[in-house]
Order: C-alpha cells, then sequence, then structure tokens
C-alpha cells in the first residue's frame, strides 16, 4: 500500500470536496510565466499558469486539483474562467507594453466540446483580446484519445483566429 497512489485519500476528497467554493471564492489565481523569442530575446508574450491558493494549504499545483476538477465536473467553468482571466490579463499586458502581446493558455480534453468555440469567441469579445493573440495549448494525448470528436472543434477555433498548438 502507498499513499500517494490512494485515490481515495482523506486529503485527496477534502480538496475534491473543497475545489467548488474555492473556485466561487477566486482562490485560483494566475501566474503569467513570459515567453521570449529566441531570434530577438524580447518578451513576445506570456504562458498563464493556474494555481490554486489554498486557505491552509497555501499554494496547490494544477496537477493535484485539475484532475480532481474533470472527474467532479467542474473542468469546463474553471477552465472558463482561466481563459477570461488570462485573455484579460494579456490585454492590459498588451496595452501597457503598447505592443500586442500574445498568451498561451492550456485546454483540458473535456472542454473540447462544440460550445467552447462559443466560449472563447464570447471571452475575446469581453476582454477586448484579438483572436491572434489567443494560443490554445492542447496535449497530444487529448487528439489521440478522442481524435475524430475533436477534430471539428480544433478546426472551428482555428478559423475562429486563435493558435492551436500541440
Amino acid at each position: 500500500y502507498d499513499p500517494a497512489h490512494d485515490h481515495h485519500s482523506r486529503q485527496r476528497l477534502a480538496l475534491m470536496g473543497e475545489l467548488p467554493g474555492a473556485i466561487e471564492r477566486g482562490e485560483m489565481r494566475l501566474h503569467v510565466q513570459p515567453k521570449a523569442s529566441l531570434a530577438g530575446r524580447e518578451v513576445v508574450g506570456v504562458e498563464c499558469l493556474v494555481r490554486w491558493v489554498h486557505p491552509v494549504l497555501g499554494i496547490i499545483a494544477p496537477d493535484r486539483f485539475i484532475p480532481l476538477a474533470e472527474e467532479i465536473g467542474l473542468i469546463r467553468e474553471l477552465g472558463a474562467g482561466i481563459l477570461e482571466s488570462a485573455c484579460l490579463r494579456t490585454a492590459e499586458i498588451s496595452a501597457m507594453v503598447g505592443e500586442p502581446m500574445y498568451v498561451a493558455v492550456n485546454v483540458a480534453v473535456d472542454q473540447l466540446q462544440p460550445e467552447f468555440v462559443t466560449t472563447v469567441a464570447e471571452v475575446l469579445a469581453r476582454t477586448g483580446l484579438p483572436a491572434q493573440q489567443l494560443s490554445l495549448e492542447v496535449t497530444e494525448s487529448t487528439l489521440a484519445d478522442r481524435s475524430s470528436s475533436i477534430a471539428t472543434v480544433l478546426r472551428d477555433l482555428r478559423l475562429l483566429g486563435t493558435t492551436v498548438s500541440l
């Protein structure tokens, strides 16, 4: 027996129970990591990384709570909030530096549903970020698992003007 591999550990179950409230209370925080051009070595964009700032446990890495959000059906809500915050923050940074910056946002497989394209379009409209400045990052395993059902969503996201990267 190894407690680290116990999917029903008390702490895991406790985090699962606390996650909905944490999202509502705004305990999810975005951290921006600059992305630089190798040619000019200037910052050309940011990658937004989410962390759960738990009131007792401190900072919780996404590998501990993203699977929980997927398991309990909150990943779409969580992902939409992350996307909105990332686009808003990037629009603000672009305005501050006086030139367009792009933002990379990780997308979970469960988000890649037809309605996600509408969500992305609405977020871009609300935040004022041009679609060309948004890069949605998808893992290759996502494509391998459900390539046929996801292909249409990825195509529609590209038609919207976003970048999709693996």
